[in-house]
């Protein structure tokens, strides 16, 4: 932008609030996106009302057309009524004006969200201690005349500081019941023997508070009683970091799959593996990794399954951090991958070494995409594939290149709401699909694909066609279920059958594994070949119990096709029967169909004619392939969502992330860092013992950290190196940094600034008030609540809690340490404070405030 001449103008009104973000360039200016308040602005009369918007945000105008906000008298979010561009009424056709509704209980706890397209969430609460947890979950399903109201979670129970602890899944289609639990109990430094239908010992626990089984049970059963029939997951921990998993599927491991892996001393994953004969025995997503890392926390080399790669970076002073290429290490070889960057670090364009498959990305901030972090189009082999951003930079649309497009919305708390898309990705369409999320702790779980006809009338949720992007699917109901990070493993159906399960690359990509196997380069033109290039294995088998067996279905995923004759085939291992093929000359990433061999065996073979005079053909370079694991007599169903806070694009194989774009293939964002440019961010990572790579995933640990916004890795399993972090944030804030404060947007920004005020006995509204201005829209209860409690507890605070200092450091008697500590729930009508806790108790503060946050829509 700097280099074009232009730059960002952005004013604020007399209170430094932030009413308008321009681009001025050279002949001119372009509004990137408007904020309005108190009483500004006046929606269509046809809208429905806008009220209680005094001291508070109003309306946002940006690439959608304008947003209206609604209050009521406590500050709590009524409504998110959306005006699209350039229209002037609120109509009643129902894509018109997307609107969001929320209600709350007299608690100020979120009681129900109203979806564009009218579907209905409700979250029910129990009496007395349970008055502020969600009991259970209700949702409205459509049967194509009017809508009915289901209880599709029940018994939902929590742990003592907030944390999920289990739920139980009533599927519309099934007879009974389904309990997900989150077991502790064991010692979680000792591996299991197998699968076992015992629950953790609670009797001879650990008292970590670690995580150690996810099960997901047949029937309606207490807590700590589920056998893990259907899913099981158990946990090997070292100190924080997991060091093994077990997970066994429908019952039908006689050997669980068990995933190991390893850490250098700063944290960082160096590989994961299988005990011996395991990645035969249950297949799954890899079966070795090895990774290693210079001292900036670049990745230099990595093996896959047996498979090396190499990593090259440029040379040139400044620019160390910028991976230009990456592939195979073997000699001739034609895997690999060549980048490129602009000047502001972000790459510009992604291609094979033939030149096959070109990506090439565009930036700038236009009325369409409010920030410089993440690009505004791709262009995939000469298409074009647009993207759309709202005022906070969230995705909004994807405009595919067939003239259709997809649709995301989101709530308050920057969840994923809605995402909607259309039967085929060129036009005219069939009809449009939805995707409504249920959130529960900070987890999605529950997914309704629901039906609209391309005229936009609302269809049964019972209908079987509901195919989007040309994928069969059937609509209706499906319940993810997520690990300890919070990333879905396993999908069950409106019937509670498995109608999905996936195991994870390490660094992101679900049920893809690594083969890589190359024909010569150039083929002999002289000389017929029939050549097996290698195996896709994944196996399947029956169970001792009833309806519990599997079916698998693959893809080959090649890196190369050039084929002047003849073709690649896809074939049944056992029974040599040819299930797919792939043809063509200058091809670049090619999928072949999805195959269902008879065992989950099929190999991938050349069948090269010979013969050929004048020709030259490079042949075949085979990357890996993808399979789905599913129940047998379901349909195979999985959504894009992977890591917390990622989105899968088909069209690039990137991963969005809200602030930036991220490559699992290299554990790589395609932008730097934002956060680098916070000192304070910084300086806390190196004393928790952690650099802060430029372009590196979750500090190159993706078990133990997560990045949900894009923007900076978060403590996903319980540790208080990121609580640190954020304290320094605060502290960047108390000295004047606003810049920092707008980073800290996500679910736990407001109670966790609330640590430095409630540890800080001499509070007052010199030091209150530059925090929350960036928050809230309303400082005065906010600064009075804060100096009323830390008046209250001013005396508990100074005889016995170590305190933070005036020079912004926490203390004791002059030496630097965190102290024990409690947050408050700074929402205006909440009372509700959180427990106090010592700063390596983080889980017990992490689970605490998401809970507390997800009963808001802020």
């Amino acid at each position: 932008m700097r280099q074009a001449g232009e730059y960002v103008l952005s004013t604020y009104d007399m209170l430094s609030r932030l009413v308008s973000v321009q681009r001025v360039h050279a002949t001119g200016s372009e509004l990137l996106y408007r904020l309005g308040y108190d009483a500004q602005g006046t929606p269509p009369s046809s809208c429905p009302a806008v009220e209680y918007t005094k001291g508070r945000l109003r309306y946002r105008e940006d690439s959608f057309g304008t947003t209206w906000f609604s209050y009521d008298l406590w500050g709590n979010l009524l409504g998110e009524i959306r005006v699209r561009a350039g229209a002037t009424t609120c109509g009643t056709e129902v894509n018109a004006n997307p609107h969001t509704r929320y209600t709350y209980t007299l608690n100020g706890n979120l009681q129900s969200v109203t979806y564009p397209n009218r579907r209905t969430v409700t979250y029910v609460y129990g009496t007395g201690g349970n008055t502020n947890r969600v009991s259970a979950v209700d949702v409205t399903l459509y049967d194509g005349t009017a809508w009915t109201t289901r209880r599709l979670l029940s018994n939902v129970t929590w742990e003592p500081y907030g944390g999920l602890r289990g739920y139980t899944l009533n599927p519309p289609g099934a007879n009974g019941s389904m309990t997900v639990e989150y077991g502790l109990g064991d010692d979680g430094s000792v591996p299991p023997a197998g699968c076992s239908t015992s629950f953790p010992s609670a009797a001879n626990s650990d008292l970590t508070g670690r995580l150690r089984s996810l099960r997901v049970s047949s029937g309606s059963v207490a807590m700590g009683a589920g056998t893990g029939d259907i899913y099981q997951r158990t946990y090997t921990w070292k100190a924080d970091q997991v060091v093994r998993t077990d997970t066994c599927l429908l019952g039908q491991n006689a050997t669980p799959m068990q995933e190991t892996y390893a850490y250098d001393r700063t944290l960082r994953l160096t590989g994961a593996g299988r005990t011996a004969g395991n990645f035969s025995a249950t297949g799954g997503a890899f079966g070795s990794r090895a990774y290693t890392y210079d001292g900036r926390g670049n990745r230099t080399a990595m093996t896959s399954d047996g498979a090396a790669f190499s990593l090259n970076y440029a040379t040139d002073s400044g620019h160390k951090d910028r991976l230009v290429g990456w592939g195979s290490s073997a000699a001739n070889s034609q895997l690999g991958y060549t980048l490129a960057y602009d000047a502001e670090g972000r790459v510009t364009r992604k291609a094979d070494l033939g030149e096959n498959t070109t990506l090439a990305f565009e930036y700038g901030q236009s009325v369409g995409v409010a920030t410089e972090s993440v690009f505004r189009a791709v262009e995939v082999n000469g298409a074009f594939y647009n993207y759309y951003y709202d005022g906070l930079g969230r995705r909004r649309q994807k405009s595919y290149p067939g003239g259709t497009s997809d649709e995301f919305f989101y709530m308050g708390a920057n969840q994923l709401l809605v995402d909607r898309g259309s039967s085929d990705v060129v036009t005219p369409v069939a009809h449009y699909t939805q995707d409504d999320y249920v959130w529960l702790g900070g987890r999605p779980v529950v997914l309704v694909r629901g039906k609209l006809s391309n005229t936009w009338a609302r269809l049964a949720d019972t209908s079987t066609d509901c195919a989007r992007n040309g994928e069969a699917a059937a609509c209706g109901v499906y319940f993810p279920v997520t690990d300890h990070l919070g990333k879905p493993v396993l999908m069950l159906d409106g019937s509670g059958h498995v109608a999905g399960t996936v195991d994870y690359e390490p660094f992101g990509h679900v049920n893809r594994v690594g083969l890589v196997a190359e024909t010569a380069h150039p083929l002999d033109n002289n000389s017929a070949s029939s050549q097996t290039l290698g195996i896709m294995e994944q196996p399947t088998g029956g169970s001792p119990l009833a309806n519990h067996a599997t079916s698998v279905r693959m893809r080959a995923m090649f890196h190369q096709v050039d084929l002047t004759a003849g073709q690649v085939e896809v074939v049944d291992a056992d029974l040599g029967t040819v299930l797919a093929s792939v043809s063509g000359t200058g091809r670049g990433r090619t999928w072949s169909d999805w195959v269902t061999p008879s065992t989950g065996r099929a190999s991938v073979r050349l069948v090269w004619p010979g013969g050929l005079a004048n020709t030259t053909s490079q042949g075949i370079v085979l990357e890996g392939y993808e399979y789905q694991r599913y129940q047998r007599g379901a349909q195979p169903f999985w959504m894009p969502m992977r890591f917390p806070g990622q989105y899968h694009d088909a069209e690039t194989d990137l991963f969005e992330n809200w602030n930036r774009y991220y490559d699992p293939s290299i554990g790589r964002y395609l932008q730097p860092e934002p956060m680098l440019q916070e000192p304070a961010v910084v300086k806390a990572m190196v004393l928790g013992g952690h650099s802060m790579p430029s372009y590196a995933y979750a500090a190159n640990n993706p078990f133990y950290f997560s990045d949900p916004s894009g923007a900076l890795p978060i403590d996903g399993a319980s540790t208080d190196r990121f609580l640190d972090a954020e304290i320094q944030i605060a502290q960047a804030c108390q000295a004047g940094d606003q810049s920092s404060c707008h980073f800290m947007t996500g679910q736990m920004a407001a109670v966790t600034f609330a640590a430095a005020w409630y540890s800080a006995p001499l509070a007052s509204s010199e030091v209150v008030g530059p925090l929350v201005t960036p928050l809230v829209d309303k400082v005065s209860p906010w600064v009075d609540k804060a100096r009323n409690a830390c008046e209250k507890y001013s005396e508990e605070l100074s005889n016995n809690w170590f305190r933070f200092d005036r020079t912004g450091e926490w203390k004791d008697r002059g030496q630097w340490k965190s102290g024990p500590h409690f947050h408050f729930d700074p929402y205006f009508k909440s009372k509700e404070l959180m427990r106090w806790h010592l700063p390596y108790q983080v889980k017990q503060w992490f689970y605490n405030a998401r809970s507390i946050n997800d009963r808001r829509a802020k």
